[in-house]
């Protein structure tokens, strides 16, 4: 997969770092539904629930559940805080 088709992600909780490298997509839920971040996203800042999606540059799909968080993108790179945000 070519390098400008990809995104940087990282998933940080109150602990340590979830997950750190690059993907193809990430996809998340906030209040207005499902939405997808792919590589040269507009900048912007969300809060997001129920499960973030994410697929490699392999093609692998992971899953991993959440209750709430922030995802904040901008410059080709993705942060997401779990554990703050709403209730």
């Amino acid at each position: 997969m070519e390098p400008n088709k990809q995104l940087i992600l990282k998933i940080h909780d109150r602990d340590e770092v979830v997950y750190e490298g690059e993907v193809v997509s990430l996809t998340s839920f906030n209040e207005k539904g499902e939405f997808d971040v792919l590589a040269k996203h507009a900048n912007f800042i969300s809060l997001v629930q129920n499960k973030l999606i994410i697929v490699t540059p392999d093609n692998k799909e992971k899953e991993i559940p959440i209750k709430n968080g922030v995802i904040k993108v901008e410059n080709n790179k993705a942060d997401v805080y779990l554990g703050v945000g709403f209730s």
